[in-house]
Parts: structure tokens; C-alpha cells; sequence
């Protein structure tokens, strides 16, 4: 299944749609072609071997099974399909919750990243317009930032402003956005 990942991966919605509506056409058209030969042998069967009354039942209950395990079979396969397609929705929607968060976060602090501060940003200031409420902004700096980059390195730099970002995240509230905009 995951060798079919890829294919399916690029095709557009309509595509996605277009090969359920052709796999659905191969279902029915096995199906009635199922029960007409079905019908075609009971009926031959009934007019060349039935003496009986109680013979015209039993090749009715006879032709009646492949009939049923089609339709037991359509069914479970329905339902099969759509379990698949409900756990490959969860994992597309749990992908798209981690990329998103990915899109949105600084990868050195775990911090959220300047883009997504000032979309933040700009829905609350609008809301703090319409309701009058205070809203408040705390910016810091990390002074003598640059003079330990040039005199240990920005690896020595990176793992302070990794761990001050670990400090950040650790004294914020849930409802608050800690963000990294700088360099």
C-alpha cells in the first residue's frame, strides 16, 4: 500500500474522484454480470432438471447464495473503504496539524516564528480595537549577542538563544504567542 502512496499522492481531487467513480463501475458490473449468469444457470437448471416442486425451492435457495455473498461482499468492501479513507483523512489532517505548526515555529527556540507573530498580532490588536480591552506586548533583546558569535562562535550563540527560547516557552501561559523575531 505504501508503494501506491506517491501516485495517489499527486492526484488532484477530481483524479481521486474520477478512479473511485471507475472502481465503483467494475463493482456493479461484477455484480450483474454475477446475477445474470446466475440467473441464466437456475434458469436452464429449473427447466431441464426439475421434476419436483420442492426442487424449484432448493435451486431458487442455491442461486440465491453467489447473489448474497455479492452483496455481503459489496458490502464489507464498502465498508472496508471507507474505514481507509476515514484513517488516511485522520493522518492527513494530523500531518497537516505538524506542518502547519513546522510553518509556524522557529526550529531553534520552538518559539513562533515573526510570520505567524504578525498575523497573531494583527487579529488581536483588532480585537482589542472592537472591545476596549488592554492588550499587552513584551519585546526582549539579548544584548552582547553578536560579541559571543564572533568571539565563541554561533553554535555557542545558537545554544543561548536556544536555551533563553526553553526559558520563554517554560514561563508562558497556554494563551500566550512567545516569539522569535529576529535573525
Amino acid at each position: 500500500m505504501d508503494s501506491l502512496r506517491p501516485q495517489y499522492g499527486r492526484m488532484t481531487e477530481d483524479e481521486v474522484a474520477r478512479h473511485e467513480r471507475g472502481i465503483n463501475r467494475v463493482a456493479w458490473a461484477g455484480g450483474i454480470g454475477v446475477s445474470i449468469v446466475t440467473a441464466v444457470l437456475l434458469g436452464s437448471l429449473v427447466a431441464t432438471q426439475a421434476d419436483h416442486v420442492w426442487q424449484y425451492a432448493i435451486y431458487s435457495l442455491l442461486g440465491g447464495v453467489p447473489l448474497s455473498y455479492g452483496l455481503f461482499s459489496h458490502f464489507v468492501i464498502g465498508r472496508m473503504q471507507a474505514t481507509l479513507l476515514h484513517r488516511y483523512q485522520s493522518q492527513l489532517i494530523i500531518q497537516l496539524a505538524e506542518m502547519q505548526d513546522m510553518a509556524s515555529r522557529d526550529e531553534l527556540t520552538g518559539l513562533y516564528n515573526r510570520r505567524y507573530f504578525y498575523d497573531f498580532i494583527q487579529n488581536e490588536l483588532g480585537k482589542a480595537r472592537v472591545s476596549k480591552e488592554p492588550l499587552a506586548l513584551l519585546v526582549m533583546d539579548i544584548d552582547g549577542l553578536k560579541g559571543i558569535n564572533d568571539e565563541y562562535g554561533h553554535g555557542v550563540g545558537d545554544i543561548i538563544i536556544a536555551n533563553f527560547g526553553k526559558v520563554i516557552l517554560k514561563h508562558t501561559r497556554n494563551r500566550d504567542v512567545p516569539a522569535r523575531l529576529g535573525g
